[in-house]
């Protein structure tokens, strides 16, 4: 029996019986990673030496009876554009590959005071730029339901790591759906919070207005649980405000009679039959546990992709002019003078699409083009955050596809930059209004391969929106099927 395939609760119900010591597990994950992790690349960085040390004081407390919270001694993989003091933190990049950061993000700094034991950083696009993880200087994360399928991204790594079962929970970070969006196409559960729920203090910023730290788990509970650990005060970050009831008060709350709102646009000749085919049986089921379900039309959603792109490449533009070769980073050897240094560093730093969104952001904010695409997506952002505004005062959560279609083949980016662009086109509208959601598994391709279905709600209505995906998990088992070659 793999200890692994047990849940983050299970095991940790195991470590209170004393059935099981924190040691153990942990020496399970590293002997499933070091069997698996060649043929999926998810892990970057692997941390044997300090996950020992810190499993053995785990198991003092279980011993004595004083563990630090629900998950202490619980394994957990990292991704790798989240800070950790003394451990390499590259995004997926040549410009930081051999970085260190000399401090913990307050995520870190949570899961270390919950007892959690952080095992390794996982592969990423680069700087979250990307749907496919592959992007990254690393090479590419293959899908554990077919190594020649994307992982989808940013989070890829993450997501692979959960759904193989080397780790049973993961972080990731989500700018327009990088959590949601490979955790649908790796057949696990991610949920993105409230914007301002979670500090993004030491998150490597790719666009600060829509990153939010999120986590990857094989079921919602897990997941919600984890939310409640990462979700902790912090005064570090100016848009933390916090989350007053935190993540697991409504899991065993009744759905029924609750309105849940579908957009039309969603459903059109853009998505793949199977997905649909699957995300109609979902809302079935929620038929079934006693939901109503209408469907509304949006027009603000046809301008949710180039809305995003715009503003998420203009503000990347900006947060990644600090590497530039002369303070951190790469540098490059040969150069005649500082500014020959900095185009150096920056060119051979960076990959092609980062440098693709760099130079895309920078038109968008140019003086002369400022009023005709920045100005106007903003101006489309203020209308989508109030046109949802009033969508919920009539739905109590807004269910879709995560994703128009499963995992794709890998290196789409060279062949297909659009289909790659328009794999968020379900997801974005979150990030760009801050609103809570999440991805479940809700069915398979017949090629074997996962679909995901999304519930998104009202502002710092988290738990609500959580209430929602757990009792459809109660009723349904997509997400307990594992991956062949994970078994």
């Amino acid at each position: 029996m793999d200890i692994l395939n047990f849940s983050a609760i299970e095991l940790s119900a195991l470590i209170d019986k004393k059935e099981l010591l924190p040691s153990e597990i942990v020496t399970e994950t590293f002997r499933k990673i070091d069997t698996l992790d060649n043929k999926y690349n998810s892990f970057i960085t692997m941390l044997h030496d300090s996950a020992m040390t810190e499993a053995k004081k785990s198991d003092a407390r279980a011993i004595s009876g004083k563990r630090l919270s629900v998950f202490d001694g619980i394994p957990i993989a990292v991704k790798d554009n989240i800070c950790t003091e003394g451990i390499k933190t590259t995004c997926g990049s040549r410009m930081l590959a051999d970085y260190i950061p000399p401090y913990d993000a307050t995520v870190i700094t949570h899961l270390k005071n919950a007892g959690m034991i952080m095992v390794g950083k996982t592969n990423m696009d680069e700087f979250g730029m990307g749907s496919c993880s592959d992007t990254s200087y690393f090479g590419a994360v293959h899908n554990p339901f077919d190594l020649n399928k994307s992982a989808g991204g940013s989070s890829g790594g993450s997501a692979v790591a959960v759904a193989s079962r080397m780790v049973p929970l993961a972080l990731g970070s989500d700018t327009g759906g990088s959590v949601r969006q490979p955790a649908s196409m790796c057949g696990v559960c991610g949920i993105k919070s409230t914007y301002g729920a979670v500090s993004r203090y030491g998150l490597v910023a790719y666009a600060s207005s829509f990153d939010q730290i999120g986590v990857i788990s094989n079921n919602i509970t897990d997941g919600a649980e984890l939310m409640n650990i990462i979700s902790g005060n912090d005064t570090l970050d100016s848009t933390y405000v916090g989350l007053k009831d935190g993540f697991t008060h409504s899991l065993s709350l009744p759905i029924k009679d609750k309105v849940i709102g579908i957009p039309k646009e969603y459903l059109d000749g853009n998505i793949d039959g199977e997905v649909n085919e699957a995300f109609l049986n979902a809302v079935s089921v929620m038929k079934q546990l006693g939901c109503r379900v209408e469907y509304f039309s949006l027009d603000a959603l046809k301008y949710v992709v180039p809305c995003y792109y715009i503003i998420s490449n203009a503000e990347a533009s900006t947060n990644l002019s600090r590497f530039d070769g002369v303070k951190y980073g790469y540098r490059a050897a040969d150069f005649t003078d500082v500014n020959d240094m900095m185009v150096k560093s920056r060119s051979d730093g960076f990959g092609a699409e980062v440098k693709k969104r760099i130079m895309l952001g920078t038109f968008a904010i140019t003086s002369e083009n400022y009023e005709k695409y920045y100005k106007k997506a903003m101006e489309i952002r203020d209308d989508l955050s109030s046109s949802f505004d009033r969508l919920f005062d009539r739905y109590d959560a807004v269910m879709c596809p995560t994703s128009p279609t499963a995992a794709g083949p890998l290196g789409v980016k060279e062949t297909d930059n659009i289909r790659m662009y328009l794999s968020d086109i379900y997801t974005v509208s979150a990030n760009i209004a801050g609103l809570p959601a999440l991805s479940v598994p809700c069915g398979f391709t017949g090629e074997g391969l996962p679909i995901g279905v999304q519930f998104m709600g009202r502002r710092f209505c988290d738990a609500k929106v959580i209430s929602f995906a757990a009792e459809y998990q109660r009723a349904t088992d997509c997400h307990k099927w594992l991956p062949k070659g994970a078994i």
